[in-house]
């Protein structure tokens, strides 16, 4: 078996010089330490060597870059103060300032404003016990970590540059602080928990992942974060805030969620900041646990099929809710949710607004929500049946707008009409008789407006509705009562003249004949109060031997007096729960 070559230091330079390293293996025993005096490459590829010693690299230039290939750096590897600024691509032999391929390093640590112009690549089955990156930057694509294991602690701090792992596996805590740049974690695992403080980054990106410790983002600033088709076993949480009062500014201007398994429960946390938008495209894979509480968003996005995932938007205060080919088959809950009308007003977004089409949304949950303060509620295609509803501040029908041209056609109105039926439908089945009784009132006024918007409308509809009307539809005891007293005191004056042995039916010639008439008026008066009761004694109200169009009146008097007292009586049910 080759044990290898041992190289001096003297050696060792001359074969990085010359290129001179081959499938053999070679080991150095002494520390290596790399610096302006003894670089005299343009670009080196060192192979196959096991340091035994720490390597260190300190300020100098590199120039064009540095490769090792199957290398083992027992004592680590160490850059300080170390650039690659006039980087040349021709030159270089891994496209790189700097490259691991399958290495072993007990440590590799980067600080003191290390600047690199081109990437910096560790990946090919590497292992690392420990990578510490401090106050360092990497340029263009930045720093890459694929298909490759980190073993111990990993830590950034002070790193200017994005930072993508892929492929990889990680043994020990993950924390990212300070750090400006994006984030890329994809397909990796991480066995135990990731902190990230103090973010700056255009894109946070988790895809694929699965993080089997607890996953925590706090005070940082990050332009879009994306969550696509990880596991996370333990709690991811974010919150807009640094409990250790460092920190000022937070913000999250975007939030993606797809695919994810949230099995202990995810919790985004906004602390009443503003977010541009959340976009939650639901399906099958997207499961557990997802509250996202106390944000002003712009726009919240939910669409697709829904069967596996408890999601709880809570405290949110939305200028756009759009809920597009949405179907709800598990459990999604509003809870004090309400309109945002004073931030994020923007040139094509002036005002707030509900918009949803085609949707089921089952027994999706609304609690304390306030529909009201929305300055629209548009609704196309739409299934409210299995609601489930607590103490909601209900939409006024003038808010409400179909997605049809012309909302004043018969099928704009029947539509109108079927909302309200299946949201009457969804509060009467949980005893909610009061606000079900207001949708009731709703439903008949739409369906009044399409009878009359069709070329169906008859004399029988007509008098029905109108009628209907009376009592606003069951919900006002007090208008069919004075109306009933306005046409009570008509029957009355029609009447006077056929009880009345002082009065007929002509003109008063003179003003003896007036006041005789108001006398009469007056002195019979106990004969209108009499007619409010629909069982009362004709002869006992108006004498005996009284004409037969007396008989007439009092009969149609008695039949009209009846559907009003009708009216008065289903007005109270509002009241009674009956």
């Amino acid at each position: 078996m080759d044990k290898g070559t041992y190289l001096d230091i003297k050696t060792f330079f001359e074969y990085t010089d010359t290129q001179a390293f081959s499938d053999k293996k070679y080991h150095v025993a002494d520390q290596v330490l790399i610096n302006s005096k003894n670089l005299t490459w343009e670009s080196a590829a060192i192979s196959n060597v096991n340091f035994i010693q720490p390597v260190v690299v300190s300020n100098v230039d590199i120039k064009s870059g540095l490769a090792f290939y199957n290398c083992n750096f027992e004592g680590g590897i160490i850059f300080r103060g170390v650039t690659c600024l006039e980087f040349d691509v021709e030159k270089s032999k891994a496209k790189c300032s700097l490259y691991f391929s399958n290495c072993q390093m007990q440590h590799f640590t980067m600080s003191e404003n290390c600047h690199f112009k081109r990437n910096v690549r560790i990946e090919n089955n590497s292992e690392v016990e420990l990578l510490k990156l401090f106050q360092s930057k990497v340029e263009e694509t930045g720093f890459y970590f694929d298909r490759s294991k980190s073993i111990k602690f990993f830590q950034l701090e002070g790193f200017i540059g994005s930072f993508k792992i892929s492929n990889s596996t990680f043994e020990d805590m993950v924390r990212f602080e300070s750090h400006a740049g994006e984030i890329s974690l994809v397909k990796s695992v991480f066995k135990k928990s990731i902190q990230i403080w103090n973010l700056s980054s255009r894109q946070l990106i988790f895809n694929d992942n699965t993080f089997e410790d607890t996953v925590k983002v706090t005070a940082s600033r990050i332009a879009s974060w994306s969550i696509i088709g990880d596991v996370f076993q333990k709690e991811i949480k974010y919150e807009n805030f640094d409990r250790g009062g460092q920190i000022k500014e937070c913000y999250l201007n975007g939030l993606y969620i797809s695919q994810a398994k949230f099995i202990e429960g995810a919790d985004i946390r906004g602390r009443g900041l503003t977010i541009d938008k959340i976009t939650l495209p639901i399906t099958s894979d997207l499961k557990g646990v997802l509250r996202i509480q106390n944000w002003h968003v712009a726009e919240l996005d939910i669409s697709g099929i829904n069967q596996n995932l408890k999601l709880l938007l809570c405290q949110m205060y939305i200028r756009t809710l759009k809920m597009i080919e949405f179907t709800n088959y598990a459990d999604v809950t509003f809870e004090r949710c309400q309109a945002e009308n004073e931030l994020l007003k923007t040139k094509l977004v002036n005002s707030s607004a509900i918009v949803m089409a085609h949707n089921d949304l089952g027994a999706t949950k609304f609690i304390e929500m306030d529909f009201r303060s929305f300055i629209t509620i548009n609704v196309e295609n739409t299934s409210f049946d299995g609601i489930k509803c607590s103490n909601v501040n209900w939409f006024d029908d003038s808010q409400l707008v179909m997605g049809f041209p012309n909302n004043n056609t018969p099928k704009a109105y029947r539509t109108r009409r079927e909302i309200y039926r299946q949201i009457k439908h969804a509060l009467k089945s949980q005893g909610n008789q009061i606000d079900s009784l207001l949708f009731q009132a709703r439903e008949m006024r739409a369906h009044r407006a399409e009878l009359k918007s069709s070329k169906i409308y008859g004399y029988n509809d007509r008098l029905i509705m109108t009628v209907n009307m009376t009592n606003n539809y069951g919900l006002d005891w007090f208008k069919p009562f004075w109306i009933v007293s306005l046409i009570t005191l008509g029957f009355y004056f029609v009447e006077l003249p056929f009880f009345s042995d002082k009065l007929e039916y002509s003109l008063a010639t003179s003003w003896e004949e007036v006041k005789i008439t108001w006398s009469e008026c007056f002195g019979h008066f106990n004969v209108y109060w009499q007619m409010f009761n629909p069982a009362r004694k004709f002869e006992a109200v108006y004498g005996s031997g009284r004409s037969a169009s007396l008989y007439f009146l009092d009969l149609f008097h008695r039949l009209v007096l009846g559907v009003f007292i009708f009216q008065i009586i289903r007005a109270f049910r509002k009241f009674s729960g009956k």
